[in-house]
């Protein structure tokens, strides 16, 4: 399995990238996509960037996406 990778931020090279393991399902990467962003804002709450503490990643995955699709819609 071939893995992609995260850049936080803070990244200013290519050795801060974080690897992840790519799924075989786009659902999966997406999860775990929005599990590195979520956890990347709760760390460090940039000030530009919108309130995420009302997405749980976990519900998110119940709900099959809705909450990601209102949060998009909400940032346009």
């Amino acid at each position: 399995m071939k893995d992609f990778q995260y850049f936080p931020r803070t990244a200013r090279s290519a050795n801060q990238a974080k690897n992840m393991d790519t799924p075989h399902s786009a659902e999966q990467m997406r999860d775990n996509l929005l599990r590195m962003v979520n956890n990347e804002y709760s760390y460090n709450r940039y000030p530009d960037w919108p309130n995420l503490a009302h997405i749980n990643v976990d519900r998110f995955v119940q709900n099959n996406g809705q909450q990601l699709k209102k949060l998009l819609c909400d940032l346009k």
